[in-house]
């Protein structure tokens, strides 16, 4: 078991002054889950929130969903997201929600507070209250509701861990984390995700905006590496990266694809991002061009109230090479 106190950290810091240390953990892996580099304690457990949402979209276009009520890559990309609730949002979850009948009664989820602050502001000027179908999550409701129906499963109990529709997620999760369980994947099926996983990747890349919204950091990655990898947020300071083909220094390169899972260890959304960026930066991922698009993530400057940089962030962590004998991740 490779455990260990953190020592690695995002710093802040007030005239040169360390006020803040932002514990970071990471885990970067190659397609065959083979332990590649580590950041803190690799095996941290923690909840995933909706990183795991894309694992949970798997699920709902394996079971075919989306071929039998015309659902698009844009539904697709709704579905696996967490998104600012913008304009373009709500919308598209009706037309998922209206091609499989149901209405917003149907899910499962209340009215929540976008995570756009220009939404939020909008919202309080014009006293608009959200229902569920403007929830930052009600895409991933409506296509496990699409999925219940395709099942012919109860749909009033579709959030439920007894629905037969979660039950599949869960194994689906299980599968692609390589956890002991259940039953092998066969060939035909192994082909069946790939294509899969290659149609989020498309999706994604084609709907940035659907994935987040305007300033969001997973958009912003998105169309910074376009169709090279996906990015999911998870609340509480985690972030996962599939790259779909890398091109790193340190054996990376070539055609082999890429997971990288990261957790700030008090849940900061920004020093998430700040160490996101850094650690792909440092992977060497793609070329430095990149850099200017992601630099409002990266090296965070503080400000006061009439905008005199007071202080700032450092990546106070190292990129560890992990070699066989280390690994026991589980």
């Amino acid at each position: 078991m490779l455990t260990r106190i953190s020592t690695d950290y995002v710093v802040t810091n007030r005239a040169g002054v360390i006020e803040n240390r932002h514990a970071v953990h990471a885990a970067i892996v190659d397609a065959n889950g083979q332990a590649l580099y580590a950041i803190g304690d690799p095996s941290r457990l923690t909840l995933a929130r909706s990183a795991a949402k894309t694992a949970q979209a798997l699920a709902v276009l394996e079971f075919g969903a989306f071929e039998r009520f015309d659902l698009d890559g844009a539904d697709l990309a709704l579905v696996c997201v967490l998104y600012s609730s913008e304009e373009r949002h709500a919308p598209r979850t009706r037309r998922i929600l209206s091609n499989i009948q149901y209405s917003e009664s149907d899910l499962q989820y209340g009215g929540y507070l976008s995570t756009s602050h220009s939404v939020n502001r909008a919202w309080i000027k014009a006293d608009f209250t959200p229902s569920p179908v403007y929830s930052n999550c009600s895409g991933k409701h409506a296509g496990i509701l699409a999925t219940t129906k395709a099942f012919g499963a109860v749909i009033q109990s579709y959030h439920l861990p007894t629905s037969p529709i979660q039950e599949r997620i869960k194994d689906t999760v299980d599968e692609l984390c390589q956890l002991p369980k259940g039953v092998e994947a066969g060939d035909s099926a192994l082909d069946s995700r790939k294509y899969a996983l290659g149609w989020f990747l498309n999706a994604t890349s084609s709907y940035p905006d659907l994935v987040g919204g305007e300033d969001r950091y997973c958009t912003i990655l998105m169309r910074a590496f376009p169709g090279l990898l996906i990015g999911k947020l998870g609340v509480d300071g985690c972030y996962g990266i599939g790259v779909k083909s890398s091109i790193c220094a340190d054996g990376f390169s070539g055609p082999s694809a890429v997971g990288i899972a990261v957790k700030i260890e008090d849940g900061g959304i920004p020093m998430l991002y700040a160490a996101v960026t850094e650690i792909l930066f440092r992977l060497r991922i793609r070329e430095p061009e990149v850099r200017k698009q992601l630099a409002a993530f990266h090296r965070l400057s503080i400000k006061n109230t009439v905008g005199v940089v007071t202080g700032g962030t450092a990546h106070m962590f190292k990129l560890r090479k992990i070699e066989v004998e280390d690994v026991a991740w589980s």
